[in-house]
């Protein structure tokens, strides 16, 4: 009687530490889980802000800008979160900024802060309409331009210059923003950017998004196809 009630015992025991080992396992993997949230979270919001940011100064200048000869105005402030200084003000640059920033909203808080200064922007626009669409043709063409002469430059030397694709590519982001602005695209820019289009295709390697994940949601493939792959060396 004493062994059966000792082997008794110790089988309780037994089923208990497994219990406590299980319920343990599961409350650390919930604890990780929760704080590796907390800093993706946290990781989002300094992107956020430092979109924010420029959005801001940028809105804070935009209609002397739009007032200006300039296509290119240095913002005038560096960022205070992040290394790298923020670029100069143009039209593309701040669609580009605010499509980012909504990529990386992860608050209604957040939401609402990036709506009020929208909202004030698009004020400003409307206010300066004409000066507004002539700076997009302006910024439209060099874009162009710009994006004309990687894909070249690539053509000539693909093994030189196919790592500067990530950088690149937000060109041609910028400048399907800009066409969405654009009163009417001249044809011949319409032309060469649908060659230019083709001949990306022709090379391009499709594959990951290229940029933060948090951004595929306001660049989808659909549309920004150029962002879902990489250019061969």
């Amino acid at each position: 009687m004493l062994v059966l009630s000792t082997v008794k015992h110790l089988t309780i025991q037994a089923w208990w530490d497994i219990f406590l080992t299980f319920w343990l396992i599961l409350w650390i993997e919930q604890y990780n889980n929760s704080h590796q949230e907390v800093r993706i979270d946290l990781k989002k919001m300094k992107k956020f802000d430092h979109e924010l940011e420029y959005i801001e100064a940028a809105a804070s200048q935009l209609e002397n800008y739009l007032l200006s000869k300039e296509l290119y105005r240095p913002i005038g402030i560096t960022s205070r979160h992040g290394k790298k200084p923020f670029p100069a003000l143009t039209i593309g640059n701040l669609l580009l900024a605010s499509n980012r920033a909504g990529g990386f909203v992860s608050s209604t808080k957040e939401k609402m802060r990036l709506s009020k200064i929208q909202n004030q922007i698009n004020q400003i626009h409307h206010r300066w309409a004409a000066a507004w669409q002539d700076r997009v043709s302006v910024e439209f063409s060099a874009r162009l331009k710009l994006w004309s002469d990687f894909l070249e430059e690539y053509r000539k030397e693909p093994g030189l210059n196919f790592d500067r694709y990530g950088y690149e590519a937000g060109r041609r982001v910028i400048i399907h923003l800009l066409s969405e602005q654009h009163s009417h695209v001249p044809d011949h820019e319409t032309e060469l950017l649908s060659a230019l289009d083709r001949y990306l295709r022709a090379v391009y390697q499709s594959g990951k998004f290229i940029w933060d994940d948090a951004l595929g949601r306001v660049f989808p493939e659909s549309v920004y196809w150029y962002l879902y792959g990489r250019l061969p060396a």
